[in-house]
Parts: C-alpha cells; structure tokens; sequence
C-alpha cells in the first residue's frame, strides 16, 4: 500500500472520505508507505485501505496517518475540528474489519434480517469505540463496510434486529438523530454530563478521549474544556471536568 499526503483547507471544499475504524492490536501490524517513507500500521488498518482502493476511493482521511501522534498539541487542535472533518466528508466509511472466511453464509451475510440476527457483527470492537459516536453523528452519508461487503447505515438499521442490537448501536442512533435535528431546526445540543452518561459503556485506548471525543457533540463540551490537553494526566482531566460540570450545571449525581 502506497500513500501520499496531501495539505487540504475546508474553506475550499475538498472532496474526500473519512475512515472510522477501530485501531486494533497494536503489536499487529503491516509496512506501508507515506510519503515514501516506511510507516507500521495496524493489520486492521491495513486491510481496511487496501479494500477502500480496491472500491476505488482514494483520497481518504485517516486520523493515524493524517494526524502527527507524537505532536501532543497538534493531536489537541485537532481533536476540536474532528466533527468539521467528518462532516464534510463526502462520506464517512466504517470500517467493521475483514470477513470471517470459514462463515459460509458470509456472502449474503447482507441480505437479510435473518443472517444479520445470529451474527457476530455486533459484538465488533469498532461498535465500543468513543470516537465513532462524533464519527457516525456527524457524517452526511455512511457505510458500512465488512470484509467486502458494504451497505448504507440506512440499509443496515432496517434489517437489524431492534430488539437484539447492542446499546452502543442504540445510543449512536440517537447521537445522529440528535445532530439531524440540530441542523434542520436549530435544536440545543445535549449537555456534555448528559453525553458523558450516555456513552458510559463505550471504551477508549486513551481515557481522557471518553471526554474528548464528545465536545463537539455537546452544546457546552467546548466551554468547559476549551482546548484538549494531551500532556496533562488523566485524572486530573477528570477533575476538572467533573468540576467544570458541577459549577455549572450543580449535577451532584454524577459524581
């Protein structure tokens, strides 16, 4: 797999898709190239790009490659304009990981309500992720994509089981809900202690993401922490936000 980098200003509209996908086994990796320069990346990562250029989609925005890691401050910045970056995104595709192989209904694993009922798709890590609930609320149009397979998140909401989907998948239902009718009607965002309790189930490699990854789905996540902090410590993050929230909104119950 060869990249290449490119510098894009969102003033100008740049047409592009965004990758949501979860990290995976950091000691699972593969070679590829960025910019000519030899760079390891996740297996799942890597499978995830090379079914993306076999659809043909090539520009792509993914934050391990298009984000410096080791830059603590740049990470922050942009956290803040992760929601701007996947909501003008042409699309934003989910990456579920590749296929299991020895599943013989694999190939119309799509086709109906009934395969996605006993599947194991729901019990994918990349459904406990934090950072796809701004991911999926913000796009403008999604996919789901599964080995080689691939379909609407319109499509795979009416045939999965509503009665048999996980809460995760529930609650980002109603994280896109929510944002929708922020932008058609206006409507106040929710506050960050309410998304915080929401999302209590989803996990994060960085703990202080659980917070970070939710300011811009929140109508006062960007006064309370008006800048993410990389180099402070995790608990002190969660002071200060905990605090933040009860000055402000006197919620003593979550504590």
């Amino acid at each position: 797999i060869h990249c290449c980098l490119e510098k894009c200003s969102l003033v100008e509209k740049p047409s592009y898709r965004a990758l949501s996908y979860c990290w995976g086994d950091p000691m699972d990796t593969r070679a590829i190239t960025v910019n000519d320069q030899i760079v390891k990346v996740t297996t799942n990562l890597e499978a995830a790009l090379r079914q993306l250029k076999s659809r043909g989609f090539t520009k792509i925005w993914i934050d391990a490659l298009c984000i410096n890691q080791n830059d603590i401050l740049e990470r922050g910045l942009q956290v803040l304009r992760m929601g701007l970056i996947y909501s003008n995104a042409l699309q934003v595709m989910a990456w579920l990981g590749p296929a299991e192989t020895n599943n013989p209904r694999e190939e119309d694993f799509f086709g109906t309500s009934e395969n996605l009922r006993h599947h194991h798709i729901f019990s994918r890590p990349f459904w406990r992720r934090i950072w796809i609930v701004q991911e999926i609320a913000k796009a403008q149009s999604i996919e789901i994509l599964y080995g080689d397979m691939m379909i609407s998140w319109e499509e795979f909401n009416l045939r999965a089981p509503t009665s048999l989907i996980p809460p995760e998948i529930s609650a980002l239902k109603t994280f896109r809900e929510h944002e929708i009718i922020q932008k058609t009607l206006g409507k106040r965002r929710q506050a960050l202690c309410t998304a915080l309790n929401s999302t209590l189930s989803f996990q994060a490699s960085d703990k202080r993401d659980k917070i970070y990854a939710l300011l811009g789905l929140t109508s006062d996540g960007a006064e309370i922490v008006p800048m993410p902090n990389y180099s402070q410590d995790e608990q002190d993050v969660f002071f200060e936000v905990t605090k933040a929230i009860l000055l402000r909104h006197k919620e003593f119950a979550y504590l």
